[in-house]
């Protein structure tokens, strides 16, 4: 049930949340790791403060377009690279889901780290490496989608309390012509939540 202090953004962002949430939890335990997180849209911000609640020890995300790392300094939420160093994280969401992040997302792990893969972009992604650092290093893949109903309820209780200032409301009426900026490139738009009536 939607806590009655949240917003309708923070309840249409409780998918999203779930989703996250879903991820740090098929990576296991992260408390005290460092965890990298490879994409700064929703779910990679979202997934930045799962692995807080879950007590992770440094939290770092990649993201190379310069409007979504403005947004993501200005949260405070993790440490903003451009590209994770290889060898530096214990655990890694791949929150992008393109053939060179999901590659990036092993290389970044130290040995026996765990690289959890959320976004992806059809079943062609062909991964650039091969077999032996993985098997060696005794690293970890895990694929992670959607959520149980039980990690939906908590997100809708985590949403409630989370700053979703960054997440833009437009009129439904508008949505077609968002939809196409969005496809063109022409927005700095993190997030949409499209609303009917109320701003």
């Amino acid at each position: 049930m939607l806590p009655d202090h949240a917003s309708w953004t923070a309840a249409a962002m409780s998918e999203v949340t779930a989703t996250a949430l879903h991820a740090i939890n098929r990576a296991g335990d992260v408390a005290g790791m460092t965890v990298g997180i490879i994409g700064g849209g929703p779910i990679g911000i979202a997934a930045a403060l799962c692995a807080q609640r879950a007590g992770a020890g440094i939290v770092v995300i990649s993201e190379v377009s310069a409007s979504r790392r403005a947004v993501l300094e200005s949260l405070g939420i993790a440490s903003v690279v451009n590209a994770l160093e290889p060898n530096s994280v214990d655990v890694c969401i791949d929150a992008a889901g393109e053939q060179a992040t999901q590659a990036m997302s092993i290389a970044a792990l130290r040995p026996g780290g765990r690289a959890v893969w959320v976004g992806i972009h059809g079943d062609n992604v062909v991964i650039p490496f091969g077999s032996y650092s993985i098997v060696v290093g005794e690293r970890d893949v895990i694929g992670s989608f959607a959520y149980d109903d039980d990690e939906f309820a908590t997100a809708v209780e985590l949403s409630a309390d989370w700053n979703w200032s960054w997440v833009t409301s437009v009129p439904l009426e508008e949505a077609a012509a968002t939809f196409t900026a969005l496809k063109q490139g022409a927005t700095d738009f993190v997030k949409v939540h499209f609303v009917s009536g109320v701003r």
